[in-house]
């Protein structure tokens, strides 16, 4: 029997559970790296000894490496994490034309700027924003849109993980924010050539997590993000909760969410979209053509019994869109660990009495006795501490637990200033 392949490109992340799955249907994965080594953020994520074969986008040109991967004859092109959707979206088209997404509309699935214009030339509800690297521009932006005074964010165009998103209250000393992160790399290895300017927007933030195949769509998940304001940064990943499908708006959610697909031209694969639904209805934040990381998969797959990596896998296997209508099995929510000053850490081992819990399903603990770490800034900063998984079928349970892994977290963190003094 002929051996099967799927692409993953840039495994990391989330995208890293894709290699199991595969191998249990009898596929084989090949990775394609867009670097040399994965992001710093990533790396611990990528096991090179799971993949058939691993190439370096940059050690071949493009037509060497496309070459290279037809002789695969490859059933699927898939992306891992957000910094592979570049690359993805490149070769797809010259690999799988009949199954790739909108050749046209690719910079709009990696670059923030380019999904703006995408969403607003559909007609669809948008946050006002700007992608310019010209102070002079964006004032003349600002003073169009009459945000003079109101709160603004700043943030990179082609990143990820609330990296760098910055708010600006009433919009004073912007320029100077702009100043220090234009030019700049992010914590993708991206230069910073241009900065998303947008208005500040509050609502509910929902994640929606959806599989496509051949323009059609299948949602496989949808959380309430919960975020918090430390130290004058925005965007800090408090908790995510998932939820059953008859949440208020849920279908203007969802109805928003597949627009948002369609004028992104996805007609192939995974998507993690990011909502706000306001008092004027939903707006994008903005959306990954990839799964939803932190490893989302693998815990969806215990609160709704199933993830999107494995159903766009089915998709590919049977040749059309595996679709059906979740049902949440049990109640879950993602609790996130919080530094909010800089610190030590000490007592690591009381963390243990969590497992405990009578909703305890999963904990990742990335930190050591006597690590220094630095105040939470988004969420890279959040992983990097780790996080607390609780899952059942009583709310008032996880309400409860939920508390107890706010307080025993406190003890762990010893402030660098306290420790000085």
């Amino acid at each position: 029997m002929k051996d099967k392949y799927i692409i993953i490109v840039d495994p990391y992340s989330s995208g890293a559970l894709y290699a199991d799955i595969l191998k249990k249907n009898n596929i084989q994965p090949i990775a394609v790296l867009s670097s040399e080594k994965p992001p710093d953020v990533y790396s611990k994520s990528f096991i090179p000894n799971d993949y058939a074969i691993t190439y370096y986008f940059d050690s071949y040109s493009e037509i060497e490496l496309i070459h290279l991967l037809r002789k695969f004859d490859p059933i699927a092109i898939l992306t891992g994490c957000e910094s592979g959707v570049k690359i993805a979206e490149l070769i797809a088209p010259k690999i799988l034309p009949d199954r790739s997404n909108s050749a046209e509309l690719a910079m709009s699935r990696w670059h923030k700027g380019e999904m703006n214009k995408a969403i607003t030339n559909a007609n669809l509800p948008n946050m006002k924003q700007i992608c310019s690297n010209s102070i002079t521009e964006i004032h003349e932006w600002i003073v169009f849109e009459k945000l003079q005074g109101k709160d603004l964010i700043i943030k990179p165009p082609a990143s990820a993980s609330t990296d760098s998103v910055t708010l600006v209250k009433n919009g004073v000393g912007w320029e100077a924010i702009f100043n220090k992160m234009i030019g700049v790399n992010n914590r993708l290895g991206r230069k910073n050539t241009s900065l998303m300017i947008q208005e500040f927007l509050t609502g509910k933030e929902y994640a929606v997590d959806v599989i496509t195949y051949a323009g059609k769509h299948s949602i496989c998940s949808i959380c309430l993000y919960n975020k918090v304001q430390i130290n004058g940064v925005i965007g800090i990943y408090e908790s995510m909760r998932w939820l059953s499908l008859d949440f208020k708006d849920c279908e203007i959610i969802i109805n928003y969410a597949t627009n948002v697909l369609d004028a992104l031209g996805i007609m192939f694969g995974v998507s993690h979209i990011e909502i706000m639904m306001t008092d004027d209805g939903p707006k994008l934040i903005e959306i990954g053509a990839r799964p939803h990381g932190g490893g989302h998969p693998k815990y969806s797959k215990k609160a709704v019994g199933d993830s999107q990596i494995e159903r766009i896998v089915q998709s590919y296997i049977n040749g059309e869109l595996s679709d059906k209508k979740y049902d949440l099995k049990c109640q879950m929510i993602v609790v996130f660990f919080i530094c909010e000053n800089d610190c030590y850490i000490f007592g690591l081992q009381k963390l243990e009495k969590l497992k405990k819990l009578d909703s305890f399903f999963d904990m990742r603990v990335n930190i050591k006795e006597g690590d220094e770490v630095n105040a939470t800034s988004d969420l890279f900063s959040s992983l990097d501490l780790g996080f607390v998984v609780l899952s059942h079928t009583d709310t008032e349970v996880i309400k409860n637990d939920y508390l107890i892994v706010r307080s025993l977290e406190k003890e762990i963190y010893v402030d660098k200033n306290f420790a000085r003094s």
